[in-house]
């Protein structure tokens, strides 16, 4: 459908990701994935959405709006009277133009939260596009679990980002020598 949320499989398909409904916390919201596994992702979304990792893009995006409607009101009264047309036309450029990116900014902030989403999901062990419970079944060779209802390949256990560090990484840090 037209709003569904789509993200991508380990394998590189598009697949469509669980209704946002169905990972609600709210109770008696019917769902695939239980409760208790609904609240571990709710709370780690929450975390993820407010650390840097959400928060500095999304200032970053809020900053360029502000600063291309800056930009637009300096520029506006030099192009307004480049543009033919009676002036109810012209207001309604000046009106629209410092908006038009907008669409192109939130888009960028929606496909963020959906990779992030995507992996929580997957990191607590259910498929990302139908909510079924992958941890009781075999990986195939590369290392991607495929959901049996679905069909979407997912690696279980896959960091959030690349920037999160493994617990095997620490393990195989040198020690340090303080002096």
């Amino acid at each position: 459908t037209l709003l569904a949320m789509h993200c991508t499989d380990d394998r590189g398909k598009s697949v469509r990701l669980v209704p946002q409904r169905q990972l609600s916390i709210m109770p008696g919201m019917p769902s695939p994935i239980p409760m208790d596994a609904r609240s571990r992702m709710f709370a780690e979304a929450q975390a993820a959405q407010w650390s840097r990792e959400g928060m500095i893009p999304l200032l970053v995006y809020l900053v360029l709006v502000a600063a291309w409607g800056g930009v637009w009101v300096v520029l506006a009264p030099r192009v307004m009277p480049l543009v033919p047309g009676p002036p109810m036309l012209r207001a309604l450029v000046m009106g629209i133009a410092p908006f038009l990116l907008l669409p192109l900014l939130m888009y960028a902030v929606i496909r963020g939260s959906r990779r992030r989403t995507c992996r929580i999901i997957v990191r607590h062990g259910y498929c990302a596009s139908c909510g079924y419970p992958l941890r009781e079944i075999a990986a195939a060779p590369d290392g991607c679990t495929v959901c049996p209802e679905c069909g979407s390949a997912w690696r279980i256990g896959t960091p959030a980002s690349p920037t999160s560090v493994s617990p095997p990484a620490i393990a195989a840090a040198p020690p340090t020598n303080p002096r």
